[in-house]
C-alpha cells in the first residue's frame, strides 16, 4: 500500500492521546520519553491494537506486542502483513529489495526453479503493482466506484517507486494523465479490448489507446494469451485481461511487446484467478477483504483473502 495515514492515533494507559505524526518531533519525543512504562492502544482499527514505547539509543518509539504487527489497518504505519498470508515470503531478499522508498525487482521471462525464488515474472511483477496500489483491497466503500481511470491512476502511482533490473520502472498506461506514450525499450501496462490474430503476428489494442501493439507468435504463445482469449478477432466485452509487457520499435515504427505478463480481473478490478465467485459474494455481502496475489506460487500453503474483521485478519481458503 503507498497511502500511509500518519495521522492515526495512539492512546496511553493514562489517557493521554497523540496523532503518529508527532512522534517524531521533540514535543512527541517528551511525550514518549515520560511513558515508556505505560501500554499503548493504536487506534487504527475500531478495536485497537495493543504495543508499547521501546527506546533506541536516544530516540523513542512504538512497537507493536508480538504477534500483532498484522492486525493494523492497511494503511498504518504499524502494518506488518504476516510471512504466513503472502507468497512474497517465497522470494529470495536479492528478487525483491527496499531502499529509500523504492523497490528494486528483479524481473525474467521464465518462472524461477530455485527455493526461495530469485526473480518475478512479468505476470507476478504486475500482480506486485496492483499490491502496491492498494487495488487488492476491497471495502463496500470504495469498490463500486472504481473506475479504469482511477486504477490506471493508481497503478501509475505505485510503477514511479519501483526499479525493475536496475532501471526505473516507466511505463505507458494509457487512461492515465502525463502518459509518456509509446517509447522504444519503455514498459506499457492497461486492459486489453482487442485483439486481432494474423498469419505471423497478432494485434492488440489497450482500452483508452488507438495504437494497436503488435505480438509476435512466439510472445503470444510464451504469454499464454490463447488461453485467455482463443480465437478472438473482435472487440473483447466478456474479459477484464490486464497486460504489462516491455515495447520494441521496429523499423516500420510499429510497436511490438514482449516480456509478457497477463492477469484477468473481475468488473471490479480485482485479481480472482479461479475464485470469481466467492469474491463476488464477499463483495454483495458488504464484507471488507484483502485478496492475497498468486505471484509465481500456486501453494496452498497460503491463504486466497484476509477477511477484515474486528480483532485479526481471518483467513481464506476457497474450495
Amino acid at each position: 500500500m503507498l497511502y500511509v495515514n500518519e495521522d492515526v492515533v495512539l492512546t496511553f494507559e493514562d489517557g493521554t492521546k497523540v496523532k503518529r505524526s508527532w512522534l517524531g518531533e521533540e514535543n512527541g519525543q517528551a511525550i514518549l520519553a515520560k511513558r515508556t512504562h505505560l501500554a499503548v492502544l493504536c487506534r487504527c482499527t475500531s478495536a485497537g491494537v495493543p504495543m508499547h514505547v521501546v527506546t533506541r539509543g536516544t530516540t523513542h518509539h512504538i512497537s507493536s506486542n508480538p504477534n500483532y504487527a498484522h492486525c493494523h489497518a492497511l494503511s498504518c504505519p504499524s502494518y506488518v502483513e504476516e510471512a504466513t498470508t503472502t507468497r512474497l515470503s517465497l522470494y529470495a531478499d536479492a528478487a525483491i529489495k527496499r531502499f529509500n522508498h523504492r523497490q528494486h525487482v528483479v524481473v525474467e521471462n521464465e518462472p524461477s526453479h530455485t527455493r526461495p525464488m530469485s526473480h518475478m515474472t512479468p505476470s507476478a511483477l504486475l500482480d506486485y503493482l496492483w499490491e502496491l496500489s492498494g487495488l487488492t483491497v476491497c471495502t463496500p466503500k470504495t469498490v463500486r466506484s472504481r473506475t479504469n481511470f482511477l486504477v490506471s491512476e493508481s497503478l501509475r502511482g505505485a510503477s514511479e517507486f519501483l526499479t525493475i533490473n536496475g532501471s526505473p520502472l516507466v511505463a505507458h498506461i494509457p487512461m492515465t494523465r502525463n502518459r509518456p506514450g509509446f517509447t522504444d525499450g519503455n514498459w506499457v501496462i492497461g486492459q486489453i479490448s482487442k485483439a486481432k490474430r494474423g498469419k505471423y503476428d497478432n494485434r492488440i489494442t489497450l482500452t483508452g489507446e488507438r495504437t494497436p501493439l503488435w505480438v509476435s507468435q512466439s510472445a503470444w504463445n510464451q504469454a499464454g494469451l490463447s488461453s485467455y482469449l482463443g480465437e478472438y478477432n473482435q472487440p473483447i466485452l466478456d474479459k477484464h485481461l490486464w497486460l504489462i509487457g516491455k515495447l520494441t520499435q521496429t523499423a516500420s515504427s510499429n510497436y511490438h511487446v514482449h516480456s509478457i505478463g497477463l492477469r484477468e480481473m473481475n468488473a471490479y478490478f480485482l485479481p480472482c484467478y479461479e475464485h470469481v465467485l466467492n469474491i463476488s459474494d464477499m463483495i454483495e455481502n458488504n464484507q471488507s477483504f484483502k485478496v492475497c496475489p498468486r505471484f509465481d506460487s500456486l501453494s496452498t500453503d497460503f491463504p486466497d483473502a484476509l477477511l477484515f474483521e474486528e480483532d485479526a485478519p481471518k483467513h481464506l481458503f476457497f474450495d
